[in-house]
């Protein structure tokens, strides 16, 4: 493989005994959600909180939107700095 190619390729796949999902994120969590949406998805004791996969996928679209309004744009990069909590699974 030359370098030109190496460098132009945006995934790598090893040897693997267990096939890959080949899915983003965004579409298999979709695909859970649709399968069971009224499982608990998270729990944050320390918050007191607990979301189904439902739950969980309004609450991350409605912080979607909300940043879309700020006018981040798809392909923007933002940082975060973020306790272990559930804000941070949302940012996700």
């Amino acid at each position: 493989m030359s370098t030109q190619t190496a460098l132009s390729l945006s995934q790598s796949k090893g040897a693997t005994s267990l096939p890959l999902i080949e899915q983003t994120i965004g579409a298999f969590f979709d695909g859970v959600v649709a399968r069971h949406p009224g499982r608990e998805a998270l729990v944050s004791v320390h918050q007191k909180r607990r979301y189904t996969y439902q739950q969980l996928q309004t609450e991350s679209r409605r912080l979607a939107s909300a940043l879309l309004g700020l006018g981040l744009k798809p392909g923007d990069r933002i940082g975060i700095w973020s306790h272990n909590n559930a804000e941070w699974v949302l940012m996700q």
